[in-house]
Parts: structure tokens; C-alpha cells; sequence
């Protein structure tokens, strides 16, 4: 959040949310090495064709639990 008094950004914390979805897509997946040996590993992997959106439902600020515990 921006501070419009010290000309400065101050983080309003973070949370860690979870949960599953499932839809269909494709993939391209870029292999990279030497392919007549088993010297290959794979080097980019992007979503080319998938939602064009997702809903991720009301998203608010967390204070956290210590916020409510030192009320």
C-alpha cells in the first residue's frame, strides 16, 4: 500500500490460500540437450491455450490471528 506522507510502499502482509480447480488446456513443454544421450532435461514449460479467466471469489485483506489476539 502506498504512503502518501513518506513517499513509500508499506506491505500489508500476506496469506497462503489454497484450492483446486480443474480444466482443460495445452501445454508446450521445450526439451533441451544432447537428444542421443540421456543428457536431456526440460528447460520452459507454458500454458499456450487454457481459461481465460478465473474466478478466484472475494479476495481481502488477512490481518492474521496475532491481530485479533492483541485486542
Amino acid at each position: 500500500m502506498y504512503d502518501s506522507l513518506d513517499k513509500d510502499y508499506t506491505g500489508m502482509g500476506s496469506a497462503d490460500a489454497e484450492t483446486e480447480e480443474t480444466f482443460e488446456g495445452a501445454v508446450l513443454v521445450t526439451f533441451q540437450g544432447d537428444f542421443n544421450s540421456d543428457n536431456v532435461e526440460i528447460s520452459a514449460v507454458e500454458l499456450v491455450d487454457g481459461p481465460d479467466s478465473i474466478d478466484f471469489g472475494y479476495v481481502e485483506p488477512d490481518p492474521g490471528d496475532d491481530y485479533y489476539d492483541d485486542r
